[in-house]
């Protein structure tokens, strides 16, 4: 998705931001970052306008062709890690064989770069396929749909929890989140046997990480409002125990089909 340019023009009154037309007090934003996304914070614009900027097609910086990927690759995770990008990402087929659809065995891929731009697939050694164990797959298991990692910057978080991720998974009692923990980001183990999260669809890619400014952690995951596709939110104190999951509100806005959400802090 395309981003909305946070520049601050003469034109525009920032020294008035208003909550609406005819407020009369300003609301104090204190050294917060605030993204302009709206006319919210701004009493009125002379020779300026909110943007929405669009993302411009580069090149392809990695193709998935590995035994273990192919054409159902996806939900990518990138993140700057010390100097350092991550991406984690669905390596999966899915073919047509004589009218039927055929799927792969589902894993989860690893790979690293120094710019974004040029990715390595570390031989990681971690699971077997096809009797190789020379593959750059970082996950296969419970838990291996929609594979969402993140570095945790909680200050109370353990140095082998530094590490965490979401992952949904199937169980007897119907769908579920499981929530993973490692050390280095490469040797991934759950936190828990059972999901830590259920009640929701949960069929996409469901995320979470640590909101710095409420101390707490923060998920995002898949269900169905009404028969439309739709995005609900919960809150951890420990990333294992969530509160019940409510669901975005978009007060005036038609309705609207979320299959995939990415919601992540503004750095």
């Amino acid at each position: 998705m395309g981003g909305v340019e946070r520049v601050i023009l003469t034109g525009v009154s920032i020294a008035t931001v208003l909550a609406a037309a005819g407020a009369e007090e300003p609301i104090d934003i204190g050294s917060r970052l605030e993204l302009m996304v709206d006319e919210l914070l701004i009493d009125r614009m002379t020779g300026a306008e909110l943007r929405l900027h669009h993302p411009q097609p580069k090149e392809t910086v990695i193709a998935f062709d590995e035994p273990w990927e192919g054409s159902a690759c996806g939900y990518v995770t990138v993140f700057e890690d010390e100097g350092r990008y991550r991406m984690y990402y669905k390596a999966w087929h899915l073919d047509v064989s004589e009218g039927r659809l055929k799927t792969s065995p589902l894993h989860i891929g690893y790979a690293e770069s120094d710019d974004g731009i040029v990715w390595r697939r570390p031989e990681l050694g971690l699971f077997e396929f096809e009797g190789s164990t020379a593959n750059n797959i970082v996950w296969h298991g419970q838990g291996d749909h929609g594979f969402s990692p993140f570095r945790d910057p909680n200050p109370e978080a353990p140095s082998e929890a530094r590490y965490k991720a979401f992952g949904h998974g199937k169980t007897e009692a119907g769908r579920g989140v499981f929530a993973f923990a490692s050390l280095d980001g490469i040797h991934w183990s759950l936190m828990q046997q059972k999901p830590v999260l259920t009640g929701c669809a949960f069929d996409s890619q469901n995320l979470a990480f640590w909101d710095s400014f409420r101390g707490e952690y923060r998920a995002y995951m898949r269900d169905f409002r009404d028969g439309i596709r739709d995005i609900k939110t919960a809150t951890s104190p420990d990333f294992i125990h969530w509160s019940e999951p409510q669901w975005l509100q978009y007060p005036g806005a038609p309705d609207e089909a979320l299959y995939t959400n990415q919601v992540r802090p503004y750095y």
